[in-house]
């Protein structure tokens, strides 16, 4: 948790954990910063599912991926360097990752871990009933927690190196 201060326009709010803050200036503390910490920080998620989401986030940052700010534009070359090997690595236990998960559940995991999407707006989106967003959120985790390995026993994937 941060302790950035953060204004009701700014547009971390709508996912924001927020409470007041004790720092001058700041009328507000931002508590979370994406869908995925939020749902930890009121009990949604355990650590493991918390864990699983947030290895598979890490593994698509290191593979040098971000949420998309516009549409993709076919046939422009966008001067991208190819990938380095870690981030070719990064991006193979990524795919190795959702590959274990059904269409839907991958669709809810990325969305909400990958682009910082909340389980709900990928429920209305997907024409979902809202509260069922975060059950699908909560059944994908599980199964990638138990791809890596996660409540003890053997671990399927890679440790992540920090």
């Amino acid at each position: 948790m941060t302790n950035t201060p953060i204004r009701p326009d700014d547009p971390r709010w709508r996912h924001a954990v927020v409470a007041p803050s004790d720092m001058p200036g700041a009328a507000w503390r931002l508590r979370t910063e994406t869908p995925l910490d939020a749902y930890r920080y009121v009990g949604a998620l355990d650590r493991e599912q918390f864990d699983a989401g947030d290895r598979l986030r890490t593994l698509w940052e290191r593979a040098g991926r971000r949420p998309r700010v516009t549409g993709d534009i076919e046939g422009l070359d966008r001067g991208q360097p190819e990938m380095t090997d870690a981030q070719a690595e990064a991006w193979s236990r990524y795919v190795d990752a959702t590959r274990a998960l059904k269409p839907v559940e991958r669709s809810v995991v990325i969305a909400v871990c990958c682009h910082a999407v909340g389980a709900e707006r990928w429920a209305s989106v997907h024409e979902v009933v809202v509260h069922l967003g975060l059950v699908r959120l909560k059944a994908a985790l599980e199964l990638l927690v138990r791809h890596w390995g996660l409540r003890g026993g053997r671990r399927k994937g890679k440790k992540l190196r920090e």
